[in-house]
């Protein structure tokens, strides 16, 4: 099984990187990247989003990409529950609420 780790912010602010709201041409651009990469394998991956936020990105990948499996990691009780609100229904896209950096 191939992983894909899409990316992670270390920060000098504690234990855990500060929320960086992926929008616009960013979130664009990673979606446009990812999308090739998932295009290029000939076997099945599992895409790892540490610290998903809204979990929008891989949500929207899952959606386009059913032949590939997605996790999202989030620690934040808020953010977690609105990720599997968003994401119910798509069987490819996991959900795991814990901090990354404890696994």
């Amino acid at each position: 099984m191939q992983y894909f780790f899409m990316y992670i912010t270390i920060s000098g602010f504690g234990k855990s990187a500060p929320w960086v709201p992926t929008i616009g041409q960013q979130k664009k651009y990673i979606i446009e990247k990812t999308s090739e990469y998932l295009e290029s394998g000939d076997k099945q991956m599992t895409v790892i989003d540490l610290g998903c936020g809204s979990g929008g990105i891989l949500k929207e990948l899952a959606k386009s990409f059913p032949n590939h499996e997605f996790i999202v990691i989030e620690w934040d009780k808020i953010l977690y529950s609105f990720c599997c609100k968003s994401g119910k229904g798509l069987s490819n896209l996991h959900f795991i609420k814990q901090d990354f950096f404890s696994i």
